[in-house]
């Protein structure tokens, strides 16, 4: 399983964002930048955190 750095992805959704003119000049602008927020959001949110590791029950006894 790869995962992925968190902080480098909040990173080049910022980076993605600032390229996105300020007054949107397109509705694929608009879309674009509220994609981006939905994802940096959830991002920071601890949305795609990985799911700690379980330890497999184990036989009493063994």
């Amino acid at each position: 399983m790869k995962l992925i750095d968190a902080d480098k992805q909040k990173e080049w959704i910022k980076k993605e964002l600032s390229d996105i003119p300020v007054h949107f000049t397109t509705s694929f602008d608009r879309g674009r930048h509220a994609a981006l927020m939905a994802l940096l959001n959830s991002t920071e949110a601890g949305t795609f955190d990985p799911t700690p590791p379980v330890q497999p029950d184990t036989e009493e006894g063994s």
